[in-house]
């Protein structure tokens, strides 16, 4: 039956992605007025609400870290004839750059899409990936359309279709996501703390290996090994843009498997769906 249940909301997300894709033709590339993003996921979320009306570009690259990346000359061109700008704002990179950007493009339109959001951690440095969360992804969607709309009122109805049917979507997204999860709570170890909001969401529990940006010491590693074994911890995640050798110390101190997941993934819903069936697979089999 859960199998069934799966089966048929899965279909019901390719079938809601394939009618979002057919609403209106997009306008030649050269045409579209370009909406800068700050990474990946972002760019999912803007071009599920854009359709086509606008070129939605990511400065941050595949497998760069976010906290540490520096556009390009070329990049830093782009936000003078940009549409518009929309970032977390919670980054490294964002907080680095954010003072030159509004200096040298005062005009450019930004969205601040975690304003709003109920943010994890310290108030003066909150957890930044806030779109680990199908929840949070549907409050940031609509931030989103409110500034598309302002910054291209003509498509306004357009935008505010389009943010129906991804909302839409999303549900039908978490609801796929618990179905995939196991029954019982269970906890997870991730090397960077990317997860902290998909596992508030879900009521999972997750055991960072870093802390501070810092790789852990000998005896770090050590108190991080009885608490994998005392909370029953089932993987190791680790991300692609980070080292692996603590969590394959600790994985040969624990026996845990490791599994390379993306957070910054272009395709999200894949991934969100993807973490799920790995942390349902794990659980259920020890």
């Amino acid at each position: 039956m859960k199998k069934t249940f799966r089966s048929l909301l899965l279909l019901l997300l390719l079938t809601i992605g394939l009618g979002m894709g057919g609403c209106r033709p997009a306008p030649a590339a050269s045409d579209r007025p370009v909406l800068l993003v700050s990474i990946a996921p972002l760019q999912y979320l803007l071009d599920s609400l854009a359709g086509g009306r606008m070129e939605v570009q990511a400065l941050v690259p595949r497998g760069a870290s976010p906290e540490t990346f520096e556009p390009s000359p070329a990049q830093v061109l782009l936000f003078g004839k940009a549409a518009g700008y929309a970032g977390i704002g919670l980054i490294g990179f964002e907080r680095a750059w954010a003072g030159r950007i509004a200096r040298e493009y005062p005009g450019l339109p930004f969205c601040n899409l975690s304003e709003g959001l109920p943010l994890i951690g310290d108030s003066l440095r909150p957890d930044p990936h806030v779109w680990m969360s199908p929840r949070n992804m549907a409050s940031m969607a609509s931030r989103a359309c409110r500034f598309l709309c302002g910054v291209d009122p003509e498509g306004a109805g357009f935008y505010r279709g389009r943010r129906d049917r991804l909302l839409r979507r999303l549900a039908l997204l978490s609801d796929s996501v618990r179905s995939l999860l196991p029954a019982q709570p269970v906890a997870f170890v991730s090397y960077h703390p990317t997860l902290t909001y998909f596992a508030r969401e879900y009521g999972l529990t997750q055991i960072p290996i870093e802390a501070d940006g810092k790789e852990p010491s000998a005896r770090r590693l050590r108190e991080l090994a009885a608490t994998v074994r005392e909370s029953r911890a089932r993987v190791i995640f680790v991300q692609p843009e980070f080292g692996k050798r603590p969590a394959q110390n600790l994985s040969e101190a624990t026996g845990l498997p490791i599994e390379t997941v993306d957070p910054l993934s272009p395709d999200w819903e894949r991934e969100l769906l993807r973490l799920a069936s790995l942390l349902g697979k794990y659980a259920s089999a020890r």
